[in-house]
Parts: structure tokens; C-alpha cells; sequence
């Protein structure tokens, strides 16, 4: 009797530690499909833009010539709560002094912070510096933000030329 006693309990035995190890991989497949949920949800939300430089002319006396705006306009369906950009690979390109999101007095900055981002409105803009050597196009680098969420984007922007055929040698 002692024998059957002991078989039962080791065949228990056996059960139980199936399911334990069941349980343990039900567990672990389940927090992966998680984490895959929550990256494909993340993945969705990932912001567009539609990003352009704008000529702007200054018609003062005083302030005769040229600027340039950077716009951003969101086209997805969830607004933002910020933005960073940052002018990644073009020395010749800045954010211009003295406006929202610029740090006051560094002079050539190459980051920009803009607060909330409403969908599909040309909110979301700064006065950006081009320099005579600068390219046909910037590459931006915007860090957006909803809540704890972030997303990084890489964006390349056309720039208008600022050749001036009146100065140059021919």
C-alpha cells in the first residue's frame, strides 16, 4: 500500500510540475504578445509631417531682405503634446535667435522645442537662418511626444537657395 501511496504521489509530483512549467511559458508568451501589442500600437501612432521652408520678405526700411519660416504641420490624427527638432548635418542652417523655443543668447542653435501640435494646422513653426553655403536640403531630426510615449523622426527638408546672381562673378 505504501508502494501505490508513493507512486501516486510521485505521478502528482509530475502533474504539478507540468503545469507549473505550462503556466510559466502560457505566462511568458502571453507578456511577449504584450510588448509586440504594445509596439505595433506604438508603431501606429507614430507621428507624419508635412514639413516646409517659406521665403518670408520684410518690407520695413529698417529691415529690409529676406527670412525664412520652418512649418510643420501634423498629419496624423493625435495631437501632440511637443516637439524637439534638431538640424542634424548642415553647419550652414539654424535656428534664429530671439523666438518661442529657442534658447535666448546662444547664437547659431540647431535645436528648436515647440509645445502642443494641433492636427493639420500650420501651427508649428520657427524662424530658421540659411547661410549662403547651405544645401539644397536639411535633414531634421524631431523627437515628438505624447505623454510618456516618444517617437523619433528622421525628415528631410528642401531649402530655397539663397545664390544671389546679382553678386556673383561670371
Amino acid at each position: 500500500m505504501n508502494l501505490a501511496a508513493f507512486i501516486v504521489a510521485g505521478l502528482a509530483l509530475v502533474v504539478s510540475i507540468g503545469s507549473a512549467v505550462f503556466a510559466k511559458r502560457s505566462a511568458d508568451e502571453a507578456r511577449a504578445l504584450r510588448a509586440i501589442e504594445s509596439q505595433r500600437r506604438h508603431t501606429e501612432r507614430s507621428p507624419a509631417f508635412d514639413a516646409q521652408v517659406e521665403e518670408m520678405s520684410v518690407e520695413e526700411e529698417s529691415n529690409q531682405g529676406q527670412w525664412h519660416r520652418l512649418w510643420l504641420v501634423l498629419e496624423t490624427s493625435e495631437p501632440l503634446d511637443s516637439v524637439r527638432a534638431e538640424i542634424l548635418d548642415e553647419p550652414d542652417v539654424w535656428f534664429a535667435d530671439g523666438q518661442t523655443g529657442v534658447q535666448p543668447g546662444v547664437g547659431r542653435t540647431r535645436t528648436a522645442i515647440w509645445g502642443a501640435v494641433p492636427v493639420g494646422k500650420r501651427d508649428a513653426a520657427w524662424r530658421i537662418a540659411i547661410g549662403k553655403r547651405a544645401p539644397q536640403s536639411m535633414r531634421l531630426l524631431l523627437t515628438c511626444a505624447i505623454g510618456d510615449d516618444e517617437w523619433p523622426l528622421l525628415l528631410t527638408v528642401d531649402l530655397p537657395s539663397t545664390y544671389d546672381v546679382a553678386n556673383s562673378v561670371w
